[in-house]
């Protein structure tokens, strides 16, 4: 089902990046293709947001711009 996220739609949830998967990853990594588009940083964030809420993955961490980020 395609889920309405800030100003894009994405088409995508925890459920269906799971069912992508033989078995339960010790550790899950997620790529962005940018870090300028704020809809995607959006759509990650909800991903993450699933995917501890959802599959009970406990620590997430976001590999970001050092200088952006102060």
């Amino acid at each position: 089902m395609a889920t309405k996220t800030k100003d894009t739609v994405r088409a995508f949830g925890a459920a269906s990046v799971m069912g992508l998967l033989f078995e339960r990853p010790r550790v899950l990594a997620l790529g962005e293709p940018t870090h300028d588009d704020g809809s995607l940083l959006w759509a990650r964030n909800d991903l993450f947001r699933e995917l501890v809420e959802e599959e009970g993955f406990r620590t997430v961490a976001v590999e970001n711009d050092c200088l952006r980020g102060l």
